[in-house]
């Protein structure tokens, strides 16, 4: 395992890096909500560079370091063959096509290196965002200000003494106020329709682990701003900045320090269980009728 850096800030730390340090992350630790089987799963996939993993990361790129796109990503032209699976790679007499398809590949992954590869679809929806997202008026300020893109940060949780990590888009100072970025796609970026995500995916814990983080290493007042993109509308106006409210801020670190400390718990005693046996099942409270709740 990669040695973990002591507490601090890091800049120009290569993603590929800052994942092989131990530590407990923000991405799997919100699985806890589930059960700490889900957090160990979930510690185990993190490298998996999944489809969306990767357009989402290479957004990243192109709203904060544009000028470092091609040198982490290479695209697949629209008439690349079919990539062979495995059990062509071994047959024993492989067909003329899938020889010059091996080859084909062969060669492309030799030029793409240590690139991440995104298909012409994925390259163009990446492209389109990141102008939309760099046209908007306040991420073009907050991109003008001064900051540090991709900082990655490490910390000891002082009730648990857990080595913690997190990674922030960006950390900018603007209007006289340090802000902490990071930017979301979504269907919708409406208010109603984006607080849903960000209660279903957990926007507001991460987002109070990054300040609690960075509280611990260099204690301040720090506001969280989430920047939500729309996927099938990439223009400037249907590009939203939504600052989290302090009630949703205090919640989520509220829920994250329980997260945490179920998670030192299960490494104290190895079990990391699943969902075990329950009770009784009944419907969601906003579900039932008014009669069965009195």
């Amino acid at each position: 395992m990669t040695e973990a850096p002591g507490p601090g800030l890091y800049r120009d730390v290569p993603y590929e890096t800052y994942a092989a340090w131990p530590g407990v992350r923000a991405s799997a630790l919100i699985y806890m909500e589930k059960s700490p089987a889900h957090v160990r799963r979930a510690e185990r996939d993190i490298a998996a560079k999944t489809e969306a993993l990767i357009v989402g990361n290479a957004l990243h790129t192109a709203v904060l370091e544009p000028d470092l796109f091609d040198a982490r990503y290479i695209i697949v032209p629209d008439d690349a063959p079919a990539k062979p699976g495995k059990n062509l790679r071994n047959a024993k007499k492989p067909s003329a096509d899938t020889v010059a398809r091996i080859e084909w590949w062969d060669a492309f992954e030799e030029r793409a290196g240590s690139r991440a590869v995104l298909s012409v679809a994925g390259a163009a929806a990446v492209k389109d965002m990141a102008i939309a997202a760099r046209a908007h008026p306040w991420v073009a300020a907050v991109l003008a200000a001064p900051g540090v893109n991709e900082l990655s940060i490490v910390w000891i949780d002082e009730e648990t003494q857990l080595t913690c990590k997190a990674r922030i888009d960006r950390l900018a100072s603007i209007d006289g106020r340090t802000v902490i970025v990071d930017l979301k796609t979504c269907e919708d970026a409406s208010q109603d329709a984006f607080a849903r995500s960000v209660l279903n995916y957990g926007y507001h814990w991460r987002m109070a682990w990054y300040r609690a983080g960075l509280a611990a290493l260099v204690p301040a007042e720090r506001d969280c701003t989430l920047v939500a993109i729309e996927k099938d509308r990439p223009a400037p106006e249907f590009v939203a900045i939504w600052p989290l409210a302090d009630g949703a801020l205090k919640q989520g670190h509220e829920e994250m320090a329980k997260f945490l400390r179920r998670y030192a718990e299960c490494k104290r005693t190895g079990r990391w269980t699943g969902y075990g046996d329950g009770g009784a099942l009944d419907l969601p409270r906003h579900a039932q009728r008014k009669e069965f709740r009195e």
